[in-house]
């Protein structure tokens, strides 16, 4: 039986077939035994850290497309807007971590 989403919140699948006294129970599906890889007390730091990953990877996808067009424009256009392209990036990651920043400029 393929796995469909529907049968991710169940457990399994019981059967009751009869036999000469009553019936029998037949486990038809079986679902997959998984227990939580992180105890709760434990959770709202690797929440945390999931996010503070997202952003992190936000940040540095966004960085490398402004690198690369900035590569292209002129030459060595890419050291010339890194402090541009870094500032942007960064403040793309932190929208993404939920954070505020300050803009002094």
């Amino acid at each position: 039986m393929s796995r469909s989403n529907s049968l991710k919140s169940v457990s399994s699948i019981v059967v009751l077939k009869p036999n000469g006294t009553g019936f029998q129970p037949v486990e038809v599906y079986k679902g997959d035994d998984v227990s939580r890889s992180t105890s709760r007390k434990f959770r709202p730091l690797e929440k945390m850290m999931v996010r503070t990953m997202r952003a992190q990877a936000v940040a540095a996808e966004n960085y490398l497309d402004r690198h690369i067009k900035s590569a292209d424009r002129k030459k060595n256009g890419w050291l010339k807007d890194a402090p541009k392209n870094l500032g942007k990036s960064v403040r793309r990651g932190s929208k993404e971590l939920k954070i505020k920043t300050f803009k002094i400029f």
